[in-house]
């Protein structure tokens, strides 16, 4: 009896140890996980805006834009731009890199993320700003505010006349394009223009051969391209120079062209050459940003202006931060980046909790995503009141969200 005492009490220790082993095996190989602190990104931006083109789709976007290093234990699953599409020439773009963990087993991203844990090792010139925040320990958001790509413009070419306006063949990359009218070889007057053509008669005011010349201006990019070659001679006489009864047919004479004044806290003001406010575009008081629109406010209305959708308030004035605008909530760029009020698509963190604001233009692109979402291949549950992600909790429907949402 002794015996048989003996080897039951030893099975049930040795099962009692293994029991202890099973469960602390996966603990001990989770603690055992390499955390990666340090990302490497490789970036070549500059040779993507060429002679045929002057702005980049965010479909567009690839790996010989941003990479990563090639022996890295994670992978570039997916690119995409901050605010959307279009990257024009010259303008500085925000793109988001999410990072995948290859062997989960193995690796973990860190917890703390800095700019100084992201390294450009090729191509750091070409990065204006960089940030990284952890969705879970196997992905990783890194977000690359990309300077604006400067490239030449083409010379303006084929310059002809057409009666007496003077016409050119469209350069990639101008914004608008400066006309120099001359008479006998002389400069007699220059003018801007969005056109390729120009009417110049109203410059042709004494009798002599007239030519004109061209060049491209990206004021966005700052570059002023080269003059053209003359174009070929048109003779005035007397009894048909300019009498000024004849209309400009031009819109964007030197009268009524607005500058654009850059600030560091929204959009851009606009003024006319005088200093007097202009009747379209931005402009700023004490109270905030309005934009004008044939010299009034525009208010309790979407806007899409450079690229990006904005919203004026009934006061007319632009929105910061939440919005309601009665079909739903939106989030409104809060940030004084250069981008301030710009709608917001995809993941936002605000006040430490997760939303997510449709990144799909299906007429409802911006707006706050309730309920079960789906999001790169997760699913996720968010308050259908208020937006918020559920993380480290149980769904309506009895499934369980982890600590960072994912079900």
């Amino acid at each position: 009896m002794k015996f048989t005492f003996s080897v039951k009490k030893a099975l049930v220790m040795a099962m009692a140890a293994a029991a202890v082993f099973a469960v602390s095996v996966p603990v001990y190989a989770a603690s055992k996980k390499k955390e990666i602190s340090v990302v490497h990104f490789k970036v070549n931006t500059k040779e993507i805006f060429d002679g045929d083109t002057d702005r980049i789709e965010e479909d567009e976007l690839s790996t010989d834009m941003v990479n990563i290093k090639d022996d890295a234990p994670y992978s570039l699953e997916k690119l995409e731009f901050a605010n959307g599409g279009p990257w024009k020439m010259g303008q500085e773009k925000t793109v988001y890199a999410t990072l995948e963990i290859n062997d989960t087993d193995s690796y973990r991203f860190a917890s703390g993320w800095s700019d100084s844990n992201i390294k450009i090792d090729d191509g750091s010139s070409y990065v204006a700003s960089k940030s990284a925040s952890r969705k879970n320990q196997y992905t990783l958001k890194v977000s690359l505010k990309l300077k604006g790509v400067v490239n030449d413009l083409d010379v303006p070419d084929d310059l002809h006349w057409s009666g007496k306006t003077g016409k050119w063949d469209k350069v990639t990359g101008a914004e608008y394009y400066e006309v120099k009218l001359l008479r006998d070889s002389k400069a007699v007057g220059t003018y801007k223009t969005k056109k390729t053509t120009f009417d110049l008669y109203h410059g042709m005011k004494k009798e002599g051969d007239y030519t004109f010349q061209v060049r491209a201006i990206n004021k966005t990019a700052k570059i002023n391209g080269d003059w053209s070659d003359e174009s070929n001679d048109l003779w005035i006489s007397d009894s048909k120079k300019y009498t000024g009864n004849e209309k400009l047919k031009d819109d964007l004479s030197p009268e009524e062209e607005t500058r654009t004044v850059p600030t560091g806290d929204g959009p851009s003001g606009t003024l006319s050459p005088n200093g007097k406010i202009a009747t379209q575009g931005w402009i700023q008081d004490q109270a905030g940003w309005r934009y004008l629109e044939d010299g009034s406010a525009v208010s309790n209305s979407w806007r899409y202006i450079d690229d990006n959708w904005y919203y004026m308030d009934g006061k007319g004035y632009m929105v910061a931060g939440w919005l309601n605008d009665g079909t739903g909530y939106f989030y409104m760029n809060p940030v004084s980046d250069g981008y301030k009020g710009a709608m917001k698509t995809g993941w936002v963190l605000d006040n430490e909790k997760w939303y997510y604001m449709n990144p799909v233009s299906d007429g409802t692109r911006g707006k706050m995503m309730t309920g079960y979402q789906m999001i790169n291949g997760r699913w996720y549950f968010f308050d259908p009141t208020n937006g918020e992600l559920w993380t480290s909790r149980m769904t309506p429907d009895g499934r369980w969200a982890g600590t960072d949402g994912t079900l």
